[in-house]
């Protein structure tokens, strides 16, 4: 039996990419691009029509002006990095104290005016990710319950952006990495799903109206797999393009050196990388409407994978990268902006 992966923090290596001087630069980056989305974008107020759920229309119906929406996305986002710092205690993945998960979700998020100042993805997240929570604290053992949990979650997210259906696949090849897929937790996680979408029949039924569940099938079946034809948004599939090459080179990067990683270490990285490529091919799935949303959910494990890669790397070399990094994400704002 595999032994069990103690969720503590050893010492911090000195030099590393947590100091203040790389937080600051961060967040003055994060700061100077939040600025120029609230400037510059002219999503307001936050767009709701009728191919949108009934849940986001009323959410964005609670947005009256520019301000209060981009303060809205900035709480939502700064909520989600601090979600993702946790998953990392969950996942044991960097086992010494950083702010690299949280910082670079939030840089991620933060230079792409395409997710700002919210999207229905952004909403969803926020039960997406406690769902992703009861899958790794369970550490090669899940209850039945804790799995219907889990998938009703998923459930609940997918009635605001019902697009998050599409990831409990990778939720189940997740359970298989961690060897907790069986016959019994499979069911448990199908009927989480439908028992959520059990009680929108019920009060469709009851209301006579079935437009809950008509427009989720409608943005199900808007698959749109043509190359988008206006320059921002070609800008954007460079930049998700440009993110994935990286992600792949870092994944390899990872796997040559995996003697150094353990096995826990090997799976939750294989499941990131994973969950990043098939978020990717949706982006191909979805490219006309949905685009923002998918890419949204891409960064989640991108940011991770980053976060372990950055966190083992000390010296010259991890800070210049990381720069470079940084300034690819900043002119790729500017350049957001210039093709508006």
């Amino acid at each position: 039996m595999e032994y069990a992966i103690r969720r503590t923090y050893g010492r911090e290596p000195k030099p590393n990419l947590s100091q203040w001087h790389t937080v600051t630069m961060t967040l003055a980056i994060c700061g100077v691009s939040l600025l120029f989305a609230y400037q510059y974008s002219d999503d307001y107020p936050i767009a709701a029509d009728d191919d949108t759920t009934l849940p986001w229309r009323f959410i964005s119906g609670l947005v009256k002006n520019s301000t209060a929406a981009s303060l809205f996305g900035i709480v939502i986002l700064a909520v989600i990095a601090l979600m993702q710092q946790r998953m990392n205690y969950y996942m044991t993945l960097i086992r010494y104290k950083t702010k690299l998960p949280f910082l670079l979700f939030f840089l991620l998020g933060s230079t792409n005016l395409g997710f700002l100042p919210i999207c229905p993805a952004s909403i969803a997240m926020l039960f997406f990710i406690p769902a992703l929570f009861e899958l790794f604290r369970s550490n090669e053992y899940m209850e039945a319950a804790r799995a219907f949990n889990a998938t009703a979650l998923i459930g609940i997210g997918s009635l605001i952006w019902v697009h998050l259906l599409w990831f409990i696949p990778i939720y189940w090849f997740g359970m298989y990495k961690l060897k907790m897929l069986g016959v019994r937790n499979l069911l448990a996680t199908i009927f989480g799903a439908l028992t959520v979408y059990g009680f929108v029949l019920g009060w469709c039924i009851w209301q006579r109206d079935f437009t809950a569940l008509s427009i989720p099938v409608r943005q199900l079946m808007a698959i749109d797999m043509s190359f988008p034809q206006n320059l921002m948004r070609n800008f954007q599939w460079i930049t998700a393009t440009g993110i994935f090459l990286l992600l792949l080179a870092v994944s390899l990067y990872i796997r040559f050196q995996e003697f150094a990683s353990s096995l826990h270490t090997r799976r939750m990285l294989s499941f990131l990388f994973v969950f990043a490529a098939y978020a990717f091919v949706l982006l191909f799935i979805y490219n006309k409407l949905y685009f923002p949303d998918l890419l949204y959910v891409m960064y989640m494990p991108a940011s991770l994978i980053f976060a372990c890669y950055f966190s083992s790397k000390q010296g010259v070399a991890a800070f210049l990268l990381y720069y470079i990094f940084l300034v690819f994400l900043f002119l790729s704002v500017l350049m957001q902006i210039w093709l508006l």
